[in-house]
């Protein structure tokens, strides 16, 4: 065949046989090298099933201007099927540069058993994959575009071996990983530690779903893994975006590992067991429902499992103020977990478990938000603890912020959650441990530790503003008789005094009671 008519490489005029028997990869592999020796071209696979044993394909080049797209053909499944094989079934091999740019309407499919097996790796910039199904790989991603900016993964449904289910699939698996571009229309099933990862800059995911795995979508990617956290590596994301997620049966929605100016957006958890925050800058998460079922148990998902708002590494310091909650209803059990891997004070009862060092959520702007917590969080004996002292105390704070407008969280009681807007909250339930707090008793209710217009110059969190005229709901602390300064009952804030709830409001120098 003249090597310039070599355009279009059709696999089987490379003695491909397509009919699920014969070892194709030689031939594959020829129609490849083909395509690299005419400067770049098409591979056109026609509908049939082409095994290629326990060999990969290898489609690199040290020329980076050569490109090769993979396509399938007609409306008939055109797929390449490997078998235990190690590494990634397509992928650049030992060549300097990548040579895929695009695969299109092709099934890979691997019959591994054997972890250590991968589909797709893509480093080209501006790679695309395109309507195609991936199966079977354990232990490498699925689609590896995190070397390839401006990459494009749409269409694609991937479907892991489920050799170790939820709670604990297989550690380090990935089904795409994708590095400043767009996963879209993309449906990934099983037994994948993370689902989707995003890296780089403007990375996106939208309208796409997931269900048993660990992780939904990594926003931020590392390759530790929950069995694993201490793995090194790590790739930050710069504005990515979470929007029209589908999650369900997982450990974790949505974990915002290494996210600076991330946003979340329109997302349905359901049986999923919610949203994680590491190291979070400026996030956005908006107009979405989370159903939390772990106490119940309907989807197999173990009681204890990780919670929906989990705490693992959430630094104390300026960047939340950027960070905004909109239109987010949460409900169920297990809500937040305070629990961490890092140093920190041991949980009770329970030392591979610890206090976390911030806040749960942690936002400068929380609108019409309804949180609904009835539990503090993994093995945890006690109700939520709410209690803030911006000066001392900078850990187990369920919410910190610093406009709330309709709507706000409510541990345990959930008879009245549209009527409560705080700036600051508090309970006096610690551990009993921390020195110069009550007992803790798990009968008390959240009350307000220290609402707006008491503030000290170390304050940094909550600086003073324009309070006057807003109204806040609250419970007098002095009901459950607890001493000063945790008692928070108002005395010589709000006119009145009493016991249980009632609105308050500031008049730009004492807290009166209204109503």
């Amino acid at each position: 065949m003249p090597a310039r008519l070599v355009d279009v490489v059709n696999v089987k005029d490379w003695g491909a046989k397509g009919d699920n028997i014969a070892n194709d990869r030689a031939a594959i592999q020829a129609a490849i090298d083909a395509a690299l020796a005419a400067g770049g071209g098409i591979v056109f696979f026609p509908p049939g099933a082409y095994t290629i044993g326990t060999g990969g394909l290898t489609c690199g080049s040290e020329n980076p201007n050569i490109s090769v797209n993979f396509f399938g053909g007609g409306k008939d499944s055109s797929g390449v099927y490997g078998a235990n094989h190690s590494g990634y079934l397509i992928s650049k091999g030992s060549a300097t540069y990548d040579a895929i740019s695009r695969i299109d309407s092709i099934a890979v499919e691997n019959g591994s058993t054997t972890v250590g097996t991968g589909g797709i790796r893509i480093t080209r910039q501006g790679a695309c994959v395109l309507d195609s199904n991936i199966a079977g790989f354990i232990g490498i991603d699925a689609v590896d575009a995190i070397g390839a900016s401006i990459a494009s993964v749409s269409g694609v449904g991937i479907i892991g071996n489920l050799v170790t289910p939820p709670p604990m699939c297989t550690a380090g698996t990935i089904g795409i990983a994708i590095g400043s571009g767009m996963i879209y229309g993309c449906r990934l099933m099983g037994a994948w530690d993370i689902a989707f990862a995003l890296s780089g800059y403007g990375s996106a995911i939208s309208a796409s779903s997931t269900e048993s795995c660990n992780i939904g979508v990594r926003v931020g990617w590392s390759p530790r893994s929950l069995s694993n956290p201490t793995v090194a590596g790590e790739y930050p994301a710069y504005g990515a975006v979470v929007e029209g997620l589908q999650t369900e049966q997982l450990q974790i929605a949505v974990e915002l590992y290494r996210a600076h100016g991330c946003v979340v957006h329109g997302n349905a958890f359901t049986g999923t067991v919610g949203i994680a925050h590491g190291n979070v800058t400026a996030m956005s998460w908006s107009g979405g429902q989370a159903h939390v079922t772990t106490q119940d148990n309907p989807n197999g998902i173990p009681d204890g499992s990780w919670l929906l708002v989990n705490v693992n590494w959430l630094p104390i310091g300026h960047p939340w103020r950027q960070t905004m909650m909109q239109q987010v209803t949460v409900t169920g059990p297990n809500t937040f977990h305070f629990a961490m891997n890092d140093p920190g004070t041991p949980w009770p009862g329970n030392t591979s478990w610890f206090y976390a060092q911030g806040p749960s959520i942690r936002c400068r702007i929380a609108t019409e938000c309804a949180i609904i917590a009835n539990q503090a969080g993994h093995n945890a004996p006690y109700p939520i603890d709410l209690d803030y002292d911006g000066q001392a105390q900078h850990r187990n704070n369920v919410y910190v912020c610093d406009d709330v407008n309709r709507g706000w969280l409510m541990p345990t009681d959930t008879s009245n959650i549209a009527a409560w807007h705080f700036d600051r909250c508090g309970s006096p339930i610690r551990h009993p441990s921390d020195p110069g707090i009550a007992p803790s008793n798990p009968n008390a209710k959240m009350h307000v530790a220290d609402l707006p217009g008491n503030f000290t110059p170390v304050n940094e969190f909550f600086p003073p503003g324009p309070f006057e005229g807003q109204e806040y709901d609250v419970i007098d602390g002095s009901a459950f008789g607890f001493a000063p300064p945790h008692d928070a009952g108002f005395a010589d804030r709000v006119i009145g005094g009493g016991n249980g709830r009632y609105k308050v409001r500031y008049d730009g120098q004492h807290w009166r009671r209204i109503g």
